[in-house]
């Protein structure tokens, strides 16, 4: 992953794959795949916790219910 705008949390997907791996790891499915992980993804736009970025493949952005990512946030511990 790496930062496209901090200040407005948008983000990108550099390895989709390992993104997903990851992921699974952290939900404890060794069979994750970016296609379940994108699937998955879709609760997370219904709760404006991530925002697709129109135009843009493998771009995100923290959306208004999102937490944590904030410098403020993460320093903090907020």
């Amino acid at each position: 992953m790496k930062w496209e705008d901090r200040t407005e949390g948008v983000f990108k997907f550099l390895k989709s794959e390992a993104v997903a791996q990851l992921w699974g790891q952290k939900k404890r499915n060794s069979s994750m795949t970016y296609e379940k992980l994108s699937r998955a993804m879709r609760y997370y736009y219904k709760r404006e916790i991530l925002e697709r970025v129109d135009g843009r493949r493998l771009v995100y952005k923290f959306g208004k219910n999102s937490s944590g990512w904030k410098l403020g946030e993460v320093n903090s511990g907020k």
